[in-house]
């Protein structure tokens, strides 16, 4: 879902950055905007963006974009395909959709949605109890992020997690969870990919300290004019 700012320049550098980045790969990627649809919603652009993708998802339909008749010639279209109808979600594509929004002042947002399918909470029986488990391949990739005050230390709570998963593999989800959304961010850090197998690869090489360089403060007026 592009911004499509409409303008000579706007459009062929935003597009161009969609086919280097999710084009590089593979067939190529759907692109279209919803201003076509409903017109530029102003403020509310990004959220109008935001839902018609939902939608998208949740329809498993890719939606159309109208009075699509000439392709800007500044465009190169080899990876991008525009769709002018309806267009089922293919079936060996995941249910995967980016969102792009761009603000006059400078202020840009790229927002990555994926299917809640892939998410929800299945019920199954255990021991007479209904237990929630959830309907996630263990094969999909997870990152383990880790962070402490020292180099020593991150060492030893790297090990110690990898421990863990060796006798809890089914916990990795949870793990990759907590690490991410529920621990404070030390200076000292480093971070994991744990494909198949509860195996923790990281390298000396590649712990990083954050940086934390003293705030300057700027306050800037400027009108909100398209000149700025």
């Amino acid at each position: 879902e592009g911004h499509g700012t409409g303008t000579a320049v706007g459009d062929p550098v935003e597009t161009t950055g969609v086919a280097r980045t999710f084009g590089c790969d593979g067939p190529g990627v759907y692109i279209g905007s919803v201003k076509p649809n409903v017109g530029h919603s102003e403020g509310a652009s990004g959220l109008t963006s935001l839902i018609k993708t939902v939608l998208a998802l949740e329809h498993e339909v890719i939606p159309p974009n109208i009075k699509f008749n000439t392709p800007n010639p500044k465009i190169s279209f080899e990876k991008l395909w525009v769709p002018t109808e309806p267009t089922p979600w293919p079936r060996n594509r995941h249910l995967r959709a980016s969102v792009n929004c761009f603000g006059m002042g400078g202020t840009n947002a790229h927002v990555i949605l994926e299917s809640a399918k892939n998410f929800i909470l299945k019920t199954a029986t255990q021991n007479g109890n209904m237990s929630p488990r959830q309907s996630e391949s263990a094969s999909i990739p997870r990152l383990l992020v880790f962070s402490a005050n020292k180099i020593a230390s991150l060492e030893t709570m790297v090990q110690q997690h990898q421990t863990y998963l060796e006798k809890n593999p089914d916990s990795l989800i949870d793990l990759a969870y907590t690490l991410s959304a529920k621990r404070e961010r030390l200076p000292y850090r480093v971070a994991a990919v744990v494909d198949q197998g509860p195996v923790i690869s990281v390298s000396k090489d590649a712990i990083v300290k954050a940086p934390s360089p003293s705030p300057e403060l700027a306050m800037v007026f400027s009108g909100h004019g398209a000149q700025w």
